[in-house]
């Protein structure tokens, strides 16, 4: 419990698979594909954990455990250097990011990107949204700030996370902030749902 986990059974969960990806990634370097492949390993979703001192406040206070998940990408070819990507990632830029660095040339139909590439801090945020049977919120977070709102946009939520407080609305003291993570995360729920309808598959052998 002291580490964020309610009980030992979810600690050993998650001890099994350390343990079964270590064995895997044992059996398939004897593999001759091993060299020519791109390993990504991430979650589709977090837990909802205990505080722990290894985690930042705001992860507890405001459940973002919920949606924090691991991805980690292995290509000894391509990645030569160990690295750590700080910017506020989501699950739609897997994709984008798997296929640059493969070096695919790819048409781009998603919200995601590469964020691997050098124009990757533009639009340095995650989008995120909880739906329930009554209610849709919409949320948009990056390294300093969360934005919540629900789909009226008359319950909003700005929450600095780097406080000491990151549970304390301060919609008040940052306006600005608040009124562009409003539109922003108005305008990716709305593109989602277009998304849904209009955006067809792309059809490459029609372009030959």
């Amino acid at each position: 419990k002291r580490r964020g986990y309610r009980s030992q059974g979810r600690y050993n969960a998650v001890r099994f698979m350390d343990h079964a990806v270590g064995e895997y990634m044992r059996a398939v370097e004897k593999e001759d594909y091993f060299s020519n492949t791109i390993f990504a390993f991430h979650g589709d979703h977090g837990i909802h954990s205990l505080p722990s001192p290894h985690m930042p406040k705001a992860y507890g206070q405001l459940g973002l455990r919920n949606f924090n998940v691991p991805l980690i990408l292995y290509a000894p070819e391509l990645l030569t250097e160990p690295k750590i990507i700080s910017k506020s990632v989501s699950e739609v830029d897997v994709l984008p990011t798997l296929a640059g660095l493969a070096g695919i040339t790819y048409i781009n139909t998603t919200l995601g990107r590469d964020v691997l590439s050098a124009s990757a801090g533009e639009g340095d945020y995650a989008f995120l949204s909880t739906a329930t049977s009554t209610s849709t919120m919409r949320a948009v977070i990056d390294k300093n700030f969360l934005f919540r709102s629900d789909e009226s946009g008359e319950k909003k939520y700005l929450y600095e996370l780097q406080s000491e407080q990151p549970n304390k609305n301060v919609l008040d003291k940052y306006p600005d902030i608040a009124d562009k993570r409003d539109k922003l995360s108005r305008a990716l729920l709305e593109t989602s749902r277009y998304m849904l309808y209009f955006n067809k598959k792309y059809n490459a052998e029609k372009t030959r």
